[in-house]
């Protein structure tokens, strides 16, 4: 039976933490497993942290957990912090993956070619920005049309 210690640290309290072992725990936002490290992001009512773990099973996605851990500055990490765990204990396992994908990454972080057939971008972007470009060839046309014109007298 798995006994649940009363006291445990939020992941908004961890950049006060740096160095010290703390307790999380929270439910299993995403998983990757890289051969013998395994990386789980751990999401509680205050955001999100990584945990590292070396050759230990994560559970699927949605399942309760409560990490034990270190503290550790990583700029690679999301939020510039990461939990080096040193025992994952599963409080409730899922048992059927969600029928939709809880994390999605919106893309490539390096996209291999250009997108050839994205849509070009929005006219209010920071690109585009200024005098929309059909105003400003009428507003040119129309001051070469009043210059050229005779003035009456």
């Amino acid at each position: 039976m798995l006994v649940i210690s009363p006291s445990r640290t939020l992941v908004s309290e961890l950049s006060a933490l740096v160095g010290e072992t703390v307790v999380l725990r929270g439910w299993v936002h995403n998983r990757r497993d890289l051969g013998g490290i395994q990386f789980l992001l751990l999401r509680d009512r205050s955001g999100a942290v990584q945990c590292v773990f070396e050759n230990t099973p994560i559970p699927l996605f949605e399942s309760c957990v409560e990490v034990h851990g270190a503290v550790v500055e990583n700029a690679k990490a999301p939020g510039g912090l990461e939990v080096h765990g040193q025992t994952l204990n599963i409080i409730t396992a899922a048992t059927n993956p969600p029928p939709i994908k809880t994390a999605k990454q919106e893309g490539p972080p390096n996209p291999p070619t250009p997108l050839r057939h994205a849509p070009p971008p929005p006219a209010r972007s920071p690109r585009r920005r200024g005098t929309p470009i059909p105003t400003r060839c009428l507003s040119i046309a129309t001051s070469r049309y009043v210059g050229s014109r005779p003035k009456r007298s």
